[in-house]
């Protein structure tokens, strides 16, 4: 599958050199003080079978196109610890 450009304005973020980029997607919209922002989230495939999950915003705005350890939202083996990660305790 051949990978879009990003939309103008935009810089794709790129993985580590040892990563698979499994998905990408970038969603434009306003953050709190009504500014322009774009929130871009990926999965990426690590060595030894583990999903890494990110999110970071306004990507085009940096120096370094690179994910900044602060953008990993999750790092596992399986879907249910990324479920288990991201849930409220009962």
């Amino acid at each position: 599958m051949a990978r879009r450009s990003p939309p103008e304005g935009e810089a794709p973020l790129q993985p580590r050199h040892d990563d698979h980029r499994f998905a990408e997607r970038s969603v434009r919209g306003r953050d709190d003080d009504g500014a322009l922002e774009t929130v871009t989230i990926y999965i990426d495939r690590l060595p030894g079978g583990v999903w890494s999950v990110g999110r970071a915003v306004n990507v085009a705005q940096r120096e370094n196109l690179a994910p900044r350890s602060e953008d990993e939202v999750f790092s596992g083996y399986e879907m249910a610890d990324a479920l288990s990660a991201n849930s409220p305790p009962k």
